[in-house]
């Protein structure tokens, strides 16, 4: 009988879908990263897809889901901004009988709450490539270096060897990624596949467009096609954003795949749109283009600390912009075409950009409920009100404590941005400015930089304004340090194993009495450092805690609840699990 628990998630993801990286790494949605299982195989065999799908990461995300649970995690915001419904998607390839025991499995164990599943995902995404044809200025994958790596590349041979393994009740459908699909080696041999295996997945493609015509004779073989095309802007606009594509190559495109789509009963063909500062001026045009086009348009907010495009973080790029006319222009073009769920994106853009829904598209970027809890204590523990505070160094911590209202009470005479790449702009009410400015009449420092320019912050303020306090948010605080002293005291004489080797580890066994206890190991999920030693301690893999003791102390702020939570699924109540915060 499978683990379960009667209950029904209000998102349905963990249990149809499962996106995977040349790494090994998954998730079942955007905003969740899992690292490759000890021991996994390749996540290019069905037993590789298998042993993630079912993971403890899968199936502690499965319970806490059920239980309401969701301290921590990006779901709790996805799910109050209603992106996600309790019910299942309907996948027009299930409308095949030959799938029929296949849904009926999977709705069963949905809403049966089962953790531990017995199929495979009905969807499955993979990131074929990092390398990209063009050169977008929010690109999530890192530098060109980074995404030229050979080694963030999947077989092209190992895709269609899953394929043909996998058959026709294993996965509806199979979504490529990159990177750009069509720019890697082997797309040719892989789209062959698809359109001679007739009998197995359907083929769905992320993709910027830009190469469509090279590939569309060989994409006109494949009977069932999914699209989702990116494209942010138009025209001029596009170009500053999708640097080295052409507008006019692009436009072509949409043209020439939705005369394709028309040609082809069983296509499907949507953009994607990413709202940002450069873009949204245009957007009104794209929407005409589209809508003539007959391809409906999806709308995302960019993610990430992007200071010159972020519109949604910082709302003061919006003030020189014609935003609220734009949409409006959009919202009539929607109408005249009698998109109503197009009218429903824009409303709800409208409404984020109003700061109606600050929570939805400022997921990923905001601290969670628990560190934003750990942050407000340690500024409340410095007794700064009365103060005069610079806050040094632009980080996400700093911008949630901000938009909170944290510093509410706080003199903030200014923050000084590393490197000076924002000075003159304005963040919460607040100048972002050279130290110059403002160092002269500040009483206090929080010093938000990190490595290298905290160190150079620290001997910058020492040797010019020697007489400021600096309080480093780096570092352990001090209810910290005594939370982890009476830990120290009540596990001495026991065989302790300390979950997460990083800075804060460091600290506990450099600064407290944490460091004279009987610490037989360190675990950490980073494969890297497994084998290796973090202060004399050997560093072990999650699944090995038990082998060196059975009381674990948590080093970690942000991820606490997730850590313990994967504990309590890995050995149950066998362990002791404590925190210092």
């Amino acid at each position: 009988m499978l683990e379960s628990q009667m209950a029904i998630s209000p998102c349905a993801n963990p249990w149809f879908y499962l996106s995977g990286f040349p790494d090994g790494s998954y998730t079942p949605c955007c905003f969740l990263h899992f690292k490759a299982p000890m021991d996994a195989p390749n996540l290019m065999a069905v037993e590789g897809v298998r042993a993630r799908f079912n993971s403890t990461e899968m199936k502690s995300l499965r319970s806490r889901l059920i239980r309401g649970d969701l301290s921590g995690l990006p779901c709790e915001s996805c799910i109050a901004s209603n992106r996600q419904i309790s019910t299942l998607p309907e996948v027009p390839p299930l409308t095949d009988p030959r799938y029929a025991e296949l849904w009926e499995r999977i709705e069963a164990s949905y809403h049966a709450g089962e953790l531990s599943l017995s199929y495979l995902p009905l969807v499955f995404s993979i990131l074929l490539t990092t390398r990209c044809n063009i050169d977008c200025v929010m690109c999530v994958l890192g530098d060109k270096e980074t995404r030229d790596n050979p080694t963030h590349e999947v077989s092209g041979e190992a895709l269609i060897e899953l394929v043909r393994e996998v058959g026709y009740q294993g996965m509806a459908i199979v979504k490529l990624s990159g990177g750009e699909p069509l720019y890697m080696k082997q797309t040719k041999a892989v789209l062959d596949y698809f359109a001679e295996y007739r009998c197995g997945p359907r083929l769905g493609m992320y993709t910027n467009g830009v190469l469509l015509h090279k590939y569309l004779p060989m994409l006109e073989k494949l009977e069932g096609l999914d699209f989702w095309i990116s494209v942010d802007g138009y025209g001029d606009a596009y170009e500053i954003i999708r640097r080295k594509a052409k507008w006019s190559v692009v436009e072509e495109n949409l043209r020439l795949i939705a005369q394709a789509r028309d040609r082809h009963p069983g296509w499907r063909v949507s953009i994607n749109s990413v709202i940002m500062r450069s873009s949204i001026e245009s957007f009104p045009k794209l929407i005409e283009l589209a809508s003539s086009l007959g391809i409906d348009v999806g709308i995302s907010g960019i993610s990430g600390e992007y200071w010159d495009e972020n519109v949604f973080l910082f709302p003061d790029l919006l003030e020189k912009l014609s935003w609220r006319e734009a949409l409006g222009e959009s919202q009539r073009i929607a109408q005249r075409y009698g998109n109503d769920l197009l009218i429903d994106r824009l409303v709800r853009l409208r409404a984020d950009l109003e700061g109606e829904n600050d929570g939805e598209r400022r997921r990923g970027i905001l601290l969670s409920d628990s560190e934003m809890q750990n942050m407000a204590r340690r500024i409340a523990e410095l007794q700064l009100v009365g103060k005069r505070v610079v806050a040094w160094g632009v980080d996400r911590r700093l911008i949630s404590l901000m938009s909170a209202g944290i510093f509410d009470d706080l003199d903030i005479q200014g923050i000084v941005d590393d490197g000076g790449r924002h000075e003159g702009r304005w963040f919460g009410g607040v100048e972002i400015c050279p130290p110059e400015m403002v160092m002269d009449r500040a009483e206090e420092v929080l010093l938000f930089a990190v490595g290298d320019w905290a160190q150079r912050a620290t001997n910058l303020i020492s040797t010019r304004w020697p007489h400021i306090q600096v309080h480093d948010l780096n570092a352990l605080a001090q209810f910290e340090i005594d939370s982890a002293n009476r830990l120290a005291v009540s596990l001495a004489g026991r065989d302790v194993v300390v979950y997460g080797a990083g800075e804060m580890f460091k600290e506990l066994m450099s600064r407290t009495r944490i460091g004279s206890i009987c610490v037989k190991a360190v675990a950490d999920s980073n494969m890297a450092i497994w084998g290796k030693a973090v202060e004399g301690v050997p560093v072990v893999a999650p699944g090995r805690i038990s082998c060196y003791g059975t009381d674990v102390l948590i080093a970690s702020r942000g991820s606490r609840d997730a850590i313990a939570e994967s504990i309590r699924e890995l050995y149950g109540s066998s362990l002791r699990v404590y925190s210092v915060v």
